[in-house]
């Protein structure tokens, strides 16, 4: 993908991604993004931020994610920032990072606060604003996602941004440690940031 038609208005820059989307991926993962977008904008309009970013962000975030790894690391490299050792090793994590190049390439999509969200919504960093929590939060929890159970919904679906994210780390981790594999630097520095939030001074 080195050439991008330039960007068209929202109405149509959104149906154009959907489009775009629905030949990029295969029915399962497609129809996993319809019900990220949907528990997304929910958690969007509790937190009065425009359901229009939120279609955004849902609707990219898995963009790249079933591109082969060569394309993933040359993609990526060109947000500029350095690809890591861990990213190197696991390529398919980069393809936050590339459907984030992908959105403001191809689709003029210049709202940081929407790129930052598909950039880090598979693992989390220090820093993420409530609609990059949101997403983070959606991805893990919409209804599809056979690992998760419906208790943990409803516990999740009682709590702060926060006191999720937290929840849906702690669960990652579990599972992470369960197959001998270590959670992402940026996650555990998330975790972190948020726990030294909610610390008393």
């Amino acid at each position: 993908m080195s050439e991008y038609p330039a960007a068209s208005p929202t109405r149509a820059r959104l149906e154009d991604l959907r489009s775009c989307l629905r030949s990029s991926v295969s029915l399962a993962r497609y129809e996993h993004v319809l019900r990220t977008v949907a528990v997304t904008c929910e958690l969007c309009r509790d937190y009065d931020i425009a359901t229009s970013r939120g279609t955004i962000c849902a609707l990219g975030h898995d963009l790249c994610r079933e591109w082969a790894e060569a394309g993933l690391l040359a993609c990526a490299a060109r947000d500029g920032a350095p690809i890591d050792a861990w990213e190197a090793r696991s390529p398919l994590l980069l393809h936050g990072r590339s459907a984030a190049v992908v959105l403001r390439e191809r689709f003029g999509v210049e709202d940081e606060a929407v790129l930052d969200a598909v950039r880090w919504h598979t693992t989390g960093r220090p820093g993420m604003g409530d609609l990059a929590k949101i997403l983070f939060i959606s991805d893990y929890v919409e209804p599809g996602r056979e690992h998760v159970e419906a208790a943990f919904r409803r516990r999740v679906a009682q709590m702060t941004l926060n006191e999720a994210v937290l929840a849906i780390i702690d669960d990652t981790v579990r599972y992470l440690v369960s197959i001998g594999r270590e959670p992402a630097a940026s996650t555990v520095a998330l975790k972190a940031e948020i726990e030294r939030e909610r610390s008393p001074a």
